[in-house]
């Protein structure tokens, strides 16, 4: 993630004590790890699904998205403002 826009705007937002929100269609951990060293408050999530090809999760990307985004939602507990 190191020079990617991603990673510019968390460590942005944690220099202002913002938390960041990233959705990828992959991750990698070992990336997550060091981001989340520099930048705590920061939530990283794939929206793919590694067993499908690339053409069945650009099909199902709307679908996995709100998944997704529905699961972080009932689990995490960001104050947003």
């Amino acid at each position: 993630l190191q020079g990617k826009g991603p990673c510019s705007l968390a460590k942005m937002a944690a220099s202002k004590g913002k938390p960041v929100l990233i959705l990828a269609g992959s991750v990698d951990l070992k990336a997550v790890e060091e981001l989340k060293a520099i930048c705590p408050r920061t939530s990283v999530l794939a929206i793919s699904r590694p067993e499908l090809s690339l053409e069945g999760n650009l099909r199902e990307t709307p679908k996995r998205l709100s998944k997704v985004l529905q699961a972080w939602i009932e689990t995490e507990q960001w104050e947003l403002l």
